[in-house]
C-alpha cells in the first residue's frame, strides 16, 4: 500500500504544472522580439536611441565604411527610404533608417556618409567597432546586417538581403 501512495503522490505533483504568461514582449534579436535599444551619437555628437524612432518602421542597418558591399547597398536603401518615407504601414507611419556604423574612426565614417550621399537622418556610431554593445546585443558576425522593426519596436524581419527589401516593405504597406 505504501508504494501505491508514493506513486499517487508523484502523479498528483505532476499534474500541478503551472503555465505562466506575460503581456511583456521579450527583448532580443529574433523575429517577434523587441529590438534591443541602441544609443549612439550622430555626426554632430547628438545621441540618438533606436527606441526614439518608435511609431515608424525602422530599417536597422549595421555597416562599416571599409565594407564595399555595405557601401554599394546605400544607393538602394536611399531609394527605398525616399519611396517609403511617408508610407502608412501595418504598424508604423513611414520608414526611417537607423544606420549603426562599426567604424572606429570618425573621419572615415563621416566621409563615407557624404560620399554615399545618404539623406536619412539617423547615422550613428559609438566608435567601439565590433566591441560595441550593439554589436554584442545583436550578435553580429558580419556586415552588412539588416533588421526591419515595426512601429512598436518589434523585429518583424531579420537577416534581410538588400535585394529582398522592397518586397518585404511592400508586404507591410496598409
Amino acid at each position: 500500500m505504501i508504494g501505491i501512495i508514493r506513486l499517487f503522490t508523484v502523479a498528483a505533483l505532476c499534474t500541478l504544472t503551472v503555465t505562466c504568461t506575460t503581456s511583456q514582449k521579450i527583448v532580443g534579436n529574433k523575429t517577434g522580439e523587441v529590438a534591443p535599444d541602441i544609443s549612439a551619437t550622430d555626426t554632430n555628437g547628438k545621441t540618438i536611441t533606436l527606441s526614439s524612432l518608435r511609431g515608424k518602421v525602422v530599417l536597422l542597418e549595421f555597416w562599416g565604411s571599409d565594407n564595399a558591399t555595405c557601401r554599394s547597398n546605400h544607393s538602394e536603401i536611399q531609394r527605398l527610404y525616399e519611396k517609403y518615407d511617408n508610407t502608412a504601414f501595418e504598424s508604423g507611419k513611414g520608414l526611417t533608417v537607423y544606420s549603426f556604423s562599426l567604424d572606429s574612426q570618425k573621419d572615415k565614417w563621416v566621409q563615407a556618409i557624404r560620399t554615399d550621399q545618404t539623406t536619412w537622418p539617423n547615422h550613428v556610431c559609438d566608435f567601439k567597432s565590433w566591441n560595441s554593445k550593439a554589436a554584442l546585443d545583436y550578435q553580429l558576425a558580419t556586415t552588412p546586417k539588416y533588421y526591419l522593426i515595426d512601429g512598436q519596436g518589434v523585429i518583424i524581419r531579420r537577416n534581410i538581403l538588400i535585394r529582398d527589401l522592397e518586397g518585404i516593405l511592400s508586404d507591410y504597406v496598409r
